[in-house]
């Protein structure tokens, strides 16, 4: 069925194709008409007339001269329909490969760019930025930076609890250490007759 689709596709493209086939159909029509007179030349010839087996015999000659030649004919119209159907095959691989180098000659082609490319971009130079021009975050005085610390703990003790009762710092009286870790007064006094650390970072209280 393959085959078929090929030589219909083929038999549709080609004009010598078109023209190897009617050449090949014309001499199977004249094949079967010159072999049918054959056969009633076989047939004349068992006649009891004498001048009828003699047409007979002439007729069967004839006819098979013709026959076998219209068969040869036939027979190189075949092989040539075959031969260009194999030219045609061979045509259509060559073109096929050369597309397909061509595809693969472009795809190297646009892999050698990208690699340039790639190339440029790491021999491309770079700014170095000093250290002088990095702008600095505006200078803080002290009193600020104190009352700043002093907001932030003022928020951690409105919901944080201390870490030797761990009771909330809001209710009593509360102190901060020196790691800036705030407690209890009592709890605190209290810590500080047994340990000499902070609790939370271990820092020398």
């Amino acid at each position: 069925m393959n085959s078929f689709k090929t030589f219909l596709n083929n038999f549709q493209t080609n004009p010598k194709l078109q023209q190897i086939n009617r050449d090949e159909l014309y001499y199977e029509k004249r094949m079967r008409k010159h072999k049918a007179l054959t056969k009633s030349g076989f047939m004349l010839s068992k006649s009891q007339d004498w001048e009828i087996r003699q047409q007979a015999q002439w007729i069967i000659q004839f006819n098979f001269s013709i026959y076998e030649e219209c068969r040869l004919k036939k027979q190189a119209a075949h092989q040539e329909r075959k031969d260009e159907e194999m030219r045609l095959k061979m045509e259509r691989k060559r073109l096929k490969s050369v597309r397909r180098n061509l595809e693969t000659r472009e795809r190297e082609e646009k892999e050698k760019e990208k690699e340039k490319e790639k190339e440029k971009e790491r021999e491309r130079p770079y700014t170095k930025i000093k250290r002088d021009e990095v702008p600095s975050a505006p200078s803080m005085s002290e009193s600020q930076s104190h009352q700043n610390t002093q907001n932030i703990q003022n928020t951690h003790n409105t919901f944080a609890s201390c870490a030797i009762c761990f009771n909330a710092l809001h209710t009593r009286s509360c102190t901060t250490s020196r790691c800036y870790h705030t407690f209890h007064e009592d709890c605190f006094a209290e810590l500080i007759k047994t340990h000499d650390r902070c609790p939370l970072c271990r820092v020398h209280l």
